[in-house]
């Protein structure tokens, strides 16, 4: 009979922590792009003519290809209150972005894009409960130097392709599952920023 009662409360205890286990899903972050470059067109330029605005000139410089994303935190599910920075699922972790041109109309310049397919490492926080921005790079300074972007300065013509970027992470407590979510970027690919 004791052995039976042990029996009971070892397979009570393990049914337990396979409830704990479960629950934990609870906890887990849901992220959202709430924002792309603060709703503005998202426009890579190859040359910035710089303060005299003349191309060709000394002052003259490659534009960073980067675009500011403001991501939000919140919680899996409406029940879910602890917002402490002591619960370990409190933040996401963003470890990786992955990003993946797709032209919208071939046999432009665009087709060239995905040759520059990349996944890189990154390490941005996002707390429960909070909208973080930050900047992620798009067109390297590698893909700048390329023929095809280069030929926008001297008059090739204007086209737009779209970034598909994926952010990958964890929550801060659960350092072995990683999730993803992703987010389309349009973007107009122009030769030099014309100021006004």
């Amino acid at each position: 009979m004791r052995t039976y009662i042990a029996l009971l409360l070892a397979a009570g205890l393990a049914v337990f922590a396979l409830a704990a286990c479960s629950n934990d899903d609870i906890g887990h972050s849901v992220l959202e792009v709430v924002s792309i470059n603060e709703g503005a067109p998202v426009i890579d330029a190859q040359l910035d003519p710089g303060a005299d605005k003349i191309a060709g000139t000394e002052d003259d410089f490659v534009p960073n290809g980067h675009v500011k994303v403001a991501v939000q935190n919140r919680a899996y599910d409406e029940y879910t209150t602890t917002t402490s920075a002591t619960d370990p699922l409190a933040s996401f972790v963003i470890d990786r972005v992955s990003v993946e041109w797709q032209p919208l109309v071939s046999g432009t310049a665009a087709d060239n894009l995905p040759a520059f397919n990349r996944t890189y490492d990154f390490g941005q926080v996002v707390p429960r409960g909070e909208i973080v921005e930050f900047d992620v790079m798009l067109v390297t300074f590698e893909m700048k130097t390329q023929p095809f972007l280069q030929g926008l300065i001297t008059g090739d013509p204007p086209f737009v392709a779209q970034a598909r970027v994926t952010f990958t992470g964890h929550d801060s407590g659960a350092t072995n599952t990683f999730y993803s979510f992703t987010t389309t970027i349009p973007v107009e690919f122009i030769g030099v920023i014309v100021h006004e």
